[in-house]
Formats: structure tokens, sequence, C-alpha cells
């Protein structure tokens, strides 16, 4: 027999993939939600956001009085979004098929080892995306690489791939299996090359819902990725063991003509290092890219612009180059992760 605790969760789960919040609300109320959201792109927020630095201090900090209009990447129009995030891996067959297996990943392009290769291995490479319930279009991937080095070293730099728990009900089979006890618990599996993930809770959009880095400077990390990247704080941990960010176009998402923007983006999650830890690189995780559709050369002179008028040193380590079909740029956080900014050529 079904516990009413369960079947309470599945209903309101039910509710919260399938229709939106908004569609139960009267239209003179969600004609003024519109109204609210084109005015807060329009002028400035005026709350104040505590920001927990990494060494238990605190500080005060008028981040959200900012003008994110005046930022290229963080306005609304911009679209702008973490795309993908390049993991090197000893095997790309291995790494996808636990994605397979345990999140129903698809994949979006792929390209095969040469055919003189004597391993068992047949993929070189391969986009990984969990897709949000509508479309894998514009979604959150995991680009995985053969890794080449001599031996593979995990590092520290990510501390967790957080995967949404609405994600087992991604299909009206999965919800009625869920309803009537007949779906068996996923298989306990860990992650072929060491990288933690976790289950997390969040609202509908992409199921790959956290991508979460370590950092030891999270005041200049807050700094780096508000005021030059334009990103908004979505949300902060007590005591310093969290900082949530995404980007202010995700407002709108649920008002989009476009089916495939849908619900929340991936939100990019920064954690303080264990205590007594130092960053580790290694040599798995290699960049993150943020896609967007304003204008790279724009781009790359107001992002050299504030970084000169910032404390910040974090160089600029490719100028806007077509790659691929796009322009993208390459800039250093102060963790020393390498962001690409990628737009149309």
């Amino acid at each position: 027999m079904i516990s009413i605790s369960k079947t309470i969760l599945v209903l309101v789960a039910l509710v919260v993939n399938i229709c939106p919040v908004h569609a139960f609300q009267p239209a003179a109320l969600l004609y003024h939600r519109q109204q609210q959201q084109q005015q807060q792109q329009h002028h400035r927020r005026h709350s104040l956001l505590r920001v927990i630095k990494a060494n238990g201090d605190s500080s005060d900090v008028d981040e959200a009085n900012e003008d994110k209009n005046d930022n290229l990447l963080g306005r609304p129009i911009a679209a702008s979004r973490l795309s993908h995030a390049m993991l090197q891996v000893p095997s790309v067959d291995t790494t996808l098929q636990f994605w397979k297996e345990t999140s129903n990943a698809q994949v979006t392009a792929s390209s095969q080892i040469d055919s003189n290769d004597n391993g068992d291995d047949k993929l070189k490479s391969a986009f990984c995306v969990l897709g949000n319930g509508k479309s894998i279009d514009k979604c959150f991937a995991l680009e995985l690489v053969r890794n080449k080095h001599k031996e593979f070293v995990l590092g520290n730099a990510i501390s967790y791939l957080g995967i949404s728990k609405l994600i087992q009900f991604a299909s009206p089979e999965d919800l009625i299996s869920v309803i009537t006890g007949s779906k068996p618990d996923p298989p306990e599996q860990e992650e072929p090359n060491g990288l933690r993930t976790e289950l997390v809770a969040s609202a509908p959009g992409d199921y790959f819902a956290r991508f979460c880095l370590h950092t030891s400077a999270l005041d200049k990390t807050t700094d780096f990725y508000t005021n030059i990247l334009g990103m908004d704080v979505a949300a902060v941990g007590d005591n310093g063991e969290m900082l949530c960010l995404r980007y202010p176009s995700a407002l709108l998402t649920d008002m989009t003509d476009d089916s495939s923007v849908y619900g929340v983006p991936t939100t990019l999650v920064f954690e303080p290092l264990p205590r007594g830890s130092t960053l580790s690189m290694g040599n798995c995780f290699d960049h993150l890219v943020i896609a967007t559709e304003a204008d790279i050369d724009a781009v790359y002179e107001q992002v050299q612009e504030l970084l000169e008028e910032s404390d910040l040193e974090c160089p600029i380590f490719m100028k806007p180059t077509k790659m691929f079909g796009q322009k993208v740029i390459g800039v250093m956080d102060p963790n020393g992760y390498k962001i690409i900014l990628a737009g149309k050529a």
C-alpha cells in the first residue's frame, strides 16, 4: 500500500512539473506580475545582499543596487546562460553510460575515435544533456572529452553535480509507476571518474540543476561573476557555505514562446574548500562555457574595461576568436577556472 505522504509528494510534483504556477493565476494577476518583472529589468533593485566571505567574516554588500542593465551579459535580452562544462575523462563511453543509466541522459553530438586506436572505447567526445522535461535544446550539457594525459587527476575543482529530484517524474510513465509503487528504486552507482553527484531540490527546469565548484575566494568570486559577467546572486548560504548564481533572463523563461526555454536554468554554485584544503585543478574540469546573444566584440571591450577598473586579477586569455561557428572569448576567474563566453559569429 502506498503511504499517504508519498502520495501527496507525487501529486504535488505532478502539479508543479506539468502545470506552471502562473497557470492557476487570474489573468489580471498574471498581467500585474508581467508588468512587475518588466519594471525590474529597467530599474535598479534596492535590496541589501549579505555576502559571507570564505574566511568567516561577513560584510554587507549593496550588490543588488548595481544596475545590471549596464552589463551586456546581464541584460535579459542577452539570454545569457550556462551552456556546458568540458570534462576530460579516461573513458567517454563509460561516463556516458553512467549518465544514461542513472539520469536518462541524451547525446546531442559526438565524435568517434580513430579506427587505428586499439582500445575498446568508441567515442572521443560527446555532449551529454538531461533536458528540462520539455526539450533538450538550450539545456546545460557536459562535454565529455577523452583524457589524453598519461595519468588522470580528478582534482577538487568540482564539488558536485546536482541533479533535480524532479527527474524521477520526468515522464507520465514515471509518475504512474511511482504512484502505483511499480517503479523500482534506481540502482546506486558511483560516477566512474570519482565526481560527486547529488539529488537536489529544485524548481521545474533543467534537470542538471546545479554545477558546483570549489572556491578559496568567495568575495572575489562574487565580484567577478556579478560585476564582470553580469550574473545575479540567486541565494547565499549561512556562514559562507554556498553562493548560487544565475542570469536574470531566467525571470521571463515561463513567458517566452520558445518551447525549448522552460523553468529554472542550471545554477552555478560555489562552495568554500574544506578547511585545511587547497585548490587542486587536476586535469578533469577544463572550462565552463556561457552562451549569450550579446555581441561578443562589445562584451570583450566591456569585460576588459571592467577588469581594468576592478581589483581582480583575471586575465583574458583569448581575444574574440571565431571557433566552431561561433565567436568566443576566454577569461580566467579568480579561482583560475577558464570561462568561455560564446556568441554568434
